[in-house]
């Protein structure tokens, strides 16, 4: 894959799980073998470039975020992806997703992909909802952004600070982690999500 992006200075990684100097910690959705993976050294070995790796959610706040106040990001996808940020700071290693939110079920179970799939669109919009009035109170975001490829499929009124972003933010932001400068990404706030364009 490398090749075919040929040429390039630097290789930008966001990666679904927890990510310490470039080493995987965890990886909830994927095979166990990732665990304490030296993925940076490896593909700098395989690219012989600099190399980057966070967080996929933390890379896609970077291309979105103010740098004002506390700022979440989450993540609508396979799983639910969560970055935290103060005055433009990524605070790292925040694995919300895997935390208990009803009974024994976590944000993860309730609206991560294998749950759409489940429950059906309108069912999972309700626990978006939901999730979004449990997270509101304990963080007391100034901005929540929500991407992830499952953003598309909400439907619900959202509070006045939270605002839906491209997945292209993703891509955007590994060009800021390298200190590029902040892209201009379009959003939408307010309290409807319009239908994606087709």
């Amino acid at each position: 894959m490398a090749d075919a992006l040929r040429p390039f200075d630097r290789v930008s990684v966001g990666f679904p799980g927890v990510v310490e100097d470039h080493v995987v910690k965890t990886a909830p959705n994927l095979h166990r073998a990732w665990k304490d993976f030296p993925l940076g050294r490896m593909i700098h070995k395989a690219t012989a470039k600099p190399v980057h790796v966070l967080n996929d959610a933390g890379i896609q706040g970077y291309a979105v975020i103010e740098g004002r106040g506390v700022e979440l990001v989450l993540t609508l996808g396979t799983g639910f992806g969560f970055a935290l940020y103060l005055d433009g700071q990524y605070v790292p290693n925040l694995e919300v997703g895997e935390h208990p939110f009803r009974g024994r079920k976590t944000y993860e179970d309730l609206v991560g992909g294998k749950a759409l799939d489940d429950v059906g669109k309108a069912k999972w919009n309700r626990r978006v909802e939901k999730v979004l009035t449990q997270i509101q109170p304990i963080w007391n975001p100034r901005k929540i952004y929500i991407g992830g490829g499952n953003a598309k499929h909400l439907k619900i009124r959202l509070p006045r600070n939270v605002t839906c972003v491209p997945n292209l933010a993703g891509l955007l932001g590994g060009i800021v982690l390298w200190g590029g400068p902040r892209p201009r990404v379009r959003r939408t706030s307010g309290h409807r999500v319009p239908r994606p364009a087709t």
